[in-house]
C-alpha cells in the first residue's frame, strides 16, 4: 500500500466514500457507499446531509492545499458527516447551522493532526457544541432588540418604519417556530402602538 502522505493526487470518490466509511472505522470505498444507501433507505434528509458533510471538507480541502492522502484516507471529513447528520433537518435554518459546525469540525480536525493528537469524534462534539452556543447566542441577542424595543416604544417617533421591522424578522428566522410566532406577534404589536401615536 501506499504510505500516508506519498500519494501524488487526490481520489475524489475515494474521498467522499471513505469520508461516509470511517465514521464506522472503515477503510473501504464500498462500505462507505453502503452505508449511505442505508442511510438513504432511512431517510432521504440525512442522506442528504451525509453527502454534504462528505462533500464540503473535500472542498475545504482542495482549496487549502491540504496533503493528497488525508484527504484521500477520509480523516479530514468524517467528523463532518457526524456533524451534518447531528444537525440537519428540512429547514434552510438547520443548514446554516450545519455548513457551520462542519467548517468548524474541519478546523478542530487540521488542528489535532497538525498538533500530533489522535482526535477521533472529538472535532464533532466540539464543533456541535461550538454551533449551538452561537445558535443561543444569536437568539438571546434577538429576543434582547425586541424587548429593548417594546420598553422604547411609548416614546418612539414614526421614523422606525418597515425596513427595521424587516430586519428584525430576518434575525428572527433563526430562531425556533414557536419563538419566531410569538416574536412576529410582538413585532406586530409594535407597529400597531406606532400608528396610534403617529396618528395621534
Amino acid at each position: 500500500t501506499t504510505p500516508l502522505g506519498a500519494e501524488p493526487s487526490s481520489d475524489f470518490l475515494r474521498a467522499f466514500c471513505l469520508n461516509i466509511g470511517q465514521v464506522m472505522f472503515q477503510g473501504n470505498s464500498i462500505s462507505g457507499l453502503l452505508f449511505l444507501i442505508a442511510i438513504a433507505v432511512n431517510s432521504r434528509i440525512n442522506a442528504f446531509y451525509t453527502a454534504l458533510g462528505s462533500i464540503l471538507p473535500i472542498v475545504v480541502a482542495v482549496l487549502s492545499g491540504m496533503d493528497h492522502a488525508i484527504l484521500n484516507a477520509g480523516l479530514i471529513g468524517y467528523n463532518g458527516v457526524l456533524c451534518a447528520i447531528a444537525l440537519g433537518d428540512k429547514t434552510i435554518r438547520s443548514g446554516v447551522w450545519c455548513v457551520c459546525s462542519i467548517l468548524i469540525s474541519i478546523l478542530l480536525q487540521w488542528l489535532g493532526m497538525h498538533w500530533g493528537i489522535t482526535t477521533l469524534t472529538a472535532p464533532f462534539v466540539f464543533s456541535v457544541w461550538i454551533t449551538i452556543i452561537l445558535k443561543r447566542s444569536l437568539e438571546k441577542t434577538v429576543w434582547y432588540i425586541l424587548r429593548k424595543k417594546d420598553t422604547k416604544v411609548n416614546g418612539i417617533l414614526p421614523s422606525i418604519n418597515h425596513s427595521h421591522t424587516k430586519t428584525i424578522s430576518t434575525l428572527n428566522y433563526f430562531l425556533q417556530p414557536q419563538q419566531r410566532a410569538h416574536s412576529v406577534q410582538r413585532i406586530s404589536g409594535c407597529n400597531n402602538q406606532i400608528r396610534l401615536i403617529y396618528h395621534r
